[in-house]
């Protein structure tokens, strides 16, 4: 497409030589090309017939351009920081939130590779509705063998949270068993259903006659463990404690008083022990956590 540029007339000889000069210089398939005055209406209709929209006179302004010469800009996704066409963006059904398809993957990939099979969050930290990746939208941004190992992931973060299901302590088994409670809260003896190996709920030894635990310690339930931990850990600056929730073993060497537990994604005060999941899910309910704290920290212990 050639761009006509229409000259204006010259005012006096200087201005004249200077036209002549530049009509001299040929175009040699150059993208624009200059009229004199004296041609236009020679040239004119020509020039309509092959680009009607790009005749303009030197002297004149540009104009305004036709409608969709600059489309309008599409979404901008916090990951990339960069506007993105629309078809290249999905919108999350759980937040609505907007992120390039293709740093969505990247993201959903790490989250397999590193969650553990904690549940995909929204990747921004400013979420305000805390949304949670669902499994179709997981399954049409990773591969296949992502997919698989991320559901397999998944039910073993499940086993391993319910205090009523447990491993079969057995390598060539590892099937999944139901705890029985028991009474007062000590250890039971757990059938496995597909190897027939009874093992102590407790220690996952083996379970035989006047059975005790090597550690001497009786299972409670989430809220004795948890009231616990609170009276033993909460007194104590101890560099090691157990998650509130997954009972994993932690060391914390700096850093603020908000733990995330790596093992099951659990958030919690270190001194306290105090749940602070809900609060933590968006940096709206961290400013919220320090301006309750009556202590400094996030607890308000």
């Amino acid at each position: 497409m050639r761009l006509w540029i229409l000259t204006p007339t010259p005012s006096g000889p200087r201005e004249r030589n200077m036209e002549a000069g530049l009509l001299s210089v040929p175009s040699r398939g150059a993208r624009s090309s200059l009229i004199p005055p004296s041609l236009t209406r020679l040239h004119r209709p020509i020039m309509a017939s092959r680009s009607p929209t790009l005749i303009r006179d030197a002297g004149d302004s540009l104009g305004t351009p036709e409608a969709g010469a600059n489309p309008r800009p599409g979404p901008f996704c916090k990951l990339c920081l960069s506007e993105q066409p629309s078809a290249a963006t999905r919108e999350l059904q759980s937040c609505n939130c907007v992120f390039c398809t293709a740093c969505l993957e990247q993201y959903v990939r790490l989250a397999i590779l590193e969650g553990g099979g904690a549940p995909i969050t929204c990747p921004d930290m400013a979420c305000q509705k805390a949304g949670v990746l669902l499994d179709s939208e997981i399954a049409s941004l990773a591969s296949e063998n992502q997919v698989e190992l991320y559901q397999r992931l998944k039910f073993e973060r499940g086993v391993k949270l319910d205090p009523s299901k447990a491993w079969c302590p057995v390598l060539e088994c590892q099937a999944v068993c139901s705890v029985q409670e028991s009474s007062e809260g000590q250890p039971a003896a757990v059938p496995c259903p597909t190897c027939h190996t009874v093992f102590c709920s407790g220690c996952r030894g083996p379970w035989l006659d006047d059975h005790s635990c090597p550690e001497q310690q009786p299972m409670m339930s989430p809220s004795l463990a948890n009231e616990s931990r609170l009276r033993s850990d909460s007194d104590s600056d101890m560099p090691i404690k157990q998650c509130p929730m997954c009972a994993i073993y932690i060391e914390r060497n700096q850093g603020c008083a908000q733990m995330l537990c790596k093992s099951c994604k659990h958030t919690f005060c270190w001194y306290c022990l105090q749940n602070l999941d809900k609060q933590a899910g968006t940096l709206a309910g961290l400013g919220d956590l320090e301006q309750n704290a009556g202590g400094g920290y996030p607890g308000g212990c």
